[in-house]
């Protein structure tokens, strides 16, 4: 069927993938891309390329139980016919959540009003080999009195130049990190971290740093000294790739997903009200 001079609509996809197989979100020449899987799937579905865009660029290694892209076409085929052979062309490592048409000005980076990350730590003296893909494990662990104490100067509107790793040029390195909470999961440790965005492996930066400075004398303060460097030589190295997962993400007007627990949500009550999305830029916002 010919779409010549039909009108052009955006369709909003969400994904969930293992990101164990990837060389992160963002299309590269030779890598394997959630991007780039997505982009030849849509290609032999609609005859065309299609250009998508991602709600951020989750780096190599790392996971999402939900992730929203967007793209423009002019193909007439049903969202939900659309969503039925999409899941049966994707590779295994690949679910699709749905697909739905959105407002003509609908973008999947720029309309995000917050998104929710959790990183996953085994904290204990025995591996569990099933959970290697998921999981950092860290035979030894800080209190967790003094990992929360090491993110509490983090909570707020920061710039957070000491967190912001090579490999992106954001527009700003200023963020609104609207909460930083670990708790305790059986044998896991879970450091829960909602904001308007954030920077290329700045979650990652965040907990490597966190686990560092709970093991001196004042977590809280030599936090506040990093915060303060502005310089990313103060921070500590990024926690691996692979215990960290982007949870969920939302838009205007939405509410908040099923999947968010009760933890999770008063700092998600505040992102949807304090909309920061105008100062913080368009080119962050990976981890």
């Amino acid at each position: 069927m010919s779409d010549a001079g039909a009108p052009r609509r955006t369709l909003r996809i969400d994904l969930q993938f293992d990101g164990a197989a990837f060389d992160g979100w963002q299309r590269q020449p030779v890598a394997r891309t959630v991007q780039g899987e997505l982009e030849a799937a849509l290609e032999k579905l609609l005859g065309a390329p299609h250009a998508v865009l991602g709600c951020g660029r989750t780096d190599a290694g790392v996971h999402a139980l939900q992730h929203v892209s967007s793209c423009r076409t002019t193909h007439p085929m049903r969202v939900q016919d659309l969503a039925r052979a999409l899941a049966a062309i994707l590779p295994r490592d690949i679910g699709v959540l749905g697909v739905r048409e959105m407002e003509p000005a609908f973008h999947a980076q720029r309309d995000t009003l917050w998104k929710w990350y959790r990183y996953r730590i085994l904290a204990g003296p025995r591996r569990r080999p099933l959970d290697r893909r998921v999981t950092w494990w860290q035979p030894r662990l800080p209190s967790l009195e003094a990992l929360q104490a090491a993110v509490a100067p983090l909570v707020g509107a920061h710039d957070f130049a000491s967190f912001a790793n090579v490999g992106s040029a954001p527009r700003t390195t200023v963020r609104t990190v609207f909460g930083l909470t670990w708790s305790p999961c059986g044998e896991e440790l879970h450091l829960d971290a909602v904001g308007d965005g954030f920077l290329y492996k700045m979650v990652r930066t965040i907990v490597g740093t966190a686990v560092q400075l709970a093991r001196g004398p004042d977590p809280g303060a030599a936090m506040r000294a990093v915060l303060a460097a502005r310089s990313r030589p103060a921070a500590g190295a990024p926690a691996p790739a692979r215990g960290l997962c982007l949870m969920a993400i939302a838009f205007r007007a939405e509410p908040i997903p099923s999947t968010v627990p009760e933890s999770v949500r008063p700092y998600i009550d505040s992102g949807a009200t304090t909309d920061t999305t105008s100062d913080r830029g368009t080119t962050g916002g990976a981890t």
